[in-house]
């Protein structure tokens, strides 16, 4: 079975990395310098060369000093995960992840998915990752234009970026379009 992956974010995360970026390096939390990512996925990866016995410290700073940012954002913590830094550990680096999206990206997610199985019979549901929309359905291989089409076509309110999109095909082989033209309402 394949799956469709759709990369969405936000442009409240895109503002809210460039602001913890700022932090973090005025606070000399990082190794090196380095720039925020481009794509704003909601898991709002902050960067890959922490000092790893700095972690708890930042913790605990990011729960003080940006809580009522993300209030007031109207960011919230993600369904499946607690209001956390979380750190992955690969290739000697230590990578932050804020677990945070947005109300109005849960709204759009929504719609899309009762879209999609309206009028396509896909079967829908959540990704692994919150800011992708995973498309659970049979994709046969010669459907690729058909995706491209499909995505083209949806109408994305005008605070939605589209960063990628991707077929799954269950090896761990992916497929990517790269950024589908799309129109925004």
């Amino acid at each position: 079975m394949a799956k469709l992956l759709m990369g969405l974010g936000t442009l409240q995360l895109h503002g809210l990395q460039t602001t913890l970026y700022r932090w973090l390096q005025a606070n000399s939390m990082m190794n090196r310098d380095i720039s925020p990512p481009l794509q704003a996925y909601c898991n709002c990866t902050l960067g890959t060369n922490f000092e790893p016995e700095r972690v708890r410290s930042l913790r605990d700073a990011l729960a003080t000093e940006f809580v009522d940012v993300f209030q007031e954002e109207g960011l919230v913590a993600r369904a499946d995960a607690p209001f956390c830094v979380k750190t992955q550990q690969q290739d000697g680096y230590t990578t932050l992840l804020l677990p945070l999206e947005s109300k109005l990206l849960q709204s759009v997610r929504k719609r899309l998915r009762e879209y999609l199985s309206r009028e396509w019979g896909f079967r829908v549901h959540d990704g692994d990752h919150p800011a992708s929309i995973t498309l659970v359905h049979n994709i046969p291989a010669t459907a690729d234009e058909q995706i491209m089409e499909l995505c083209a076509m949806l109408v994305w309110p005008d605070f939605v970026t589209f960063t990628s999109a991707a077929i799954y095909t269950g090896g761990k082989q992916y497929k990517r379009f790269g950024q589908i033209p799309f129109k925004t309402q």
